[in-house]
Order: structure tokens, then sequence, then C-alpha cells
């Protein structure tokens, strides 16, 4: 009997950590989907994702940056700039940003995001 509880237990810690998300635990699916904002020193942007298509509307939806999403985990994924009309925007289309949210607190992700081998710190907020 000790035996059958023991392979029990054993089977059971196995499944748990074989089903442990890769991420750490971190549960980022609220971040596939929705409508968000962050700050810029130009005002509040806001962020749409929808499926694999990522939308940022600068300047009270004056001006957008566009791009295609390939999700690489649960909370990474990269984006590939297709097109912008933000004037003196720095980066070409085809240009890729990747993200790691490593944080999730209610409805803030904080991620660090990577482009041209610079980090950066960012906080998006859901709001839809």
């Amino acid at each position: 009997m000790k035996i059958l509880r023991f392979f029990v237990v054993a089977l059971c810690l196995g499944v748990c950590v074989s089903f442990k998300p890769a991420d750490g635990g971190l549960n980022c699916l609220g971040f596939h989907e929705g409508e968000f904002t962050y700050k810029s020193p130009d005002g509040t942007v806001k962020v749409v994702i929808e499926g694999n298509h990522h939308t940022e509307f600068h300047h009270k939806g004056k001006h957008t940056i566009e791009s295609t999403i390939e999700w690489l985990s649960d909370c990474e994924y990269k984006a590939t700039l297709i097109k912008t009309n933000l004037p003196d925007f720095p980066f070409k289309p085809g240009v890729n940003l990747f993200v790691r949210v490593y944080k999730v607190d209610g409805k803030k992700y904080f991620y660090k995001s990577t482009l041209n081998g610079e980090t950066f710190d960012g906080v998006l907020t859901k709001v839809k």
C-alpha cells in the first residue's frame, strides 16, 4: 500500500511539474488580445492587439505604428514592423522588436523589449 501511495504521489508531482508554464508560472493570456495603454513623452499611447496584429495609436490616433506578432511563448513575442506614419520614426518596415513579459500585476504587464541590441523596460495597462 505504501508503494502504491508513493507511486501515485510521484506520478502527480511529475504531471504537475511537466505542465508548469515555461514562463515561470506567469499567466500572460490576457496579454494576447485587447486594448492597452502606455505613457510616452508625447502623451498616452493606445495599443490594440488582435490575433497576430499589433497597432499603436499615437497623438490621439493621428499617427499609427502597425506590426505583426509571432508568439514565441505565452509571455514572449516578436513584432515585425509593417508600416507607420509617425513623423521622424527611426525604424523601417521589417525591423523586429522582441518583447518578454516578466511580471503581471492585475491589469499591468511589465515587459522588457529589445530592438537592435538595446533593451528597454515598459508597462502596458489593459483597459479592454
